[in-house]
């Protein structure tokens, strides 16, 4: 497209602002896809707007494996001090942040704002963050940050509500685990082990001698047992002398008048 000058316009591109340093970074998740389309179209970008790409960091690494190294995204994190450019251009957001939610990406962009780095996405430019001066983008990019932030809170409310009440139909038995298993730490001695527990105790045996006769820790037996007598092992017969419930501001590790037997 030609303006009235002659010069050759850009469709969306922004007003052209020279003596820009860019960075570009250019990602792709396997190593069959191609990097040079990305880096082809972001030079375009960049020569249509009269900036100088001064770096390039590119990759070819999955953003959200736990396992993935990101080397070249370290590496333009390492750089950010030495202000070899001033302009991080990429293709999209998700191929520069390893967040999945974009409230969270956002905060990658903000962290370059505050370094004084301009944040350019080639295919999101609502997200490219305003230039000093230029009030319109600025009140555009307050105004999408404000609502990306209303959205996480919003997410997060909605997920805690939907753990609570998934905790409560656990809890009551009307719905069951993917493992079948009931919910919390699994417990270490059935009713059967207890039971055995109370008949080696009644027969004077110390809590070394039980942890060996029943194959678990001294600490687990005691601990088991105690909390058995406390009636905090519902599915497990009552105890003929149940313990008083623990106090919680008491630790567990060493309740009152606990054996200090072998």
């Amino acid at each position: 497209m030609t303006g009235a000058m002659g010069t050759e316009t850009v469709i969306g591109a922004a007003p052209a602002l020279p003596g820009r340093h860019v960075a570009l970074y250019v990602r792709v998740s396997t190593q069959e896809q191609d990097l040079e389309g990305q880096e082809r179209q972001l030079r375009e970008l960049c020569e249509a707007r009269s900036w100088e790409v001064v770096e390039v960091y590119k990759e070819k690494v999955s953003a959200w494996k736990k396992t993935s190294v990101r080397s070249e995204y370290d590496r333009l994190h390492r750089d950010l001090p030495l202000r070899k450019w001033d302009t991080v251009v990429v293709w999209s957001l998700d191929r520069y942040s390893r967040a999945q939610q974009a409230w969270t990406a956002m905060a990658d962009i903000q962290e370059l704002r505050e370094q004084g780095v301009k944040f350019v996405s080639l295919t999101e430019p609502m997200l490219e963050t305003p230039d000093p001066g230029d009030l319109g983008r600025e009140f555009a990019w307050e105004l999408l940050t404000a609502v990306q932030a209303l959205v996480a809170k919003f997410e997060s409310t909605r997920k805690a509500e939907r753990i609570t009440l998934a905790m409560e139909e656990l809890r009551s038995g009307r719905r069951q685990t993917k493992s079948g298993r009931p919910v919390g730490r699994p417990r270490v001695a059935d009713a059967k082990t207890l039971l055995r527990i109370q008949e080696l105790k009644d027969a004077g045996m110390l809590w070394r001698e039980i942890s060996q006769r029943v194959g678990l820790s001294r600490w687990s037996c005691e601990n088991c047992w105690r909390r058995w007598r406390r009636g905090e092992y519902p599915d497990a017969p009552a105890p003929s002398q149940p313990l008083p419930r623990r106090n919680p501001d008491l630790s567990e590790e060493n309740p009152p008048g606990a054996s200090t037997d072998g």
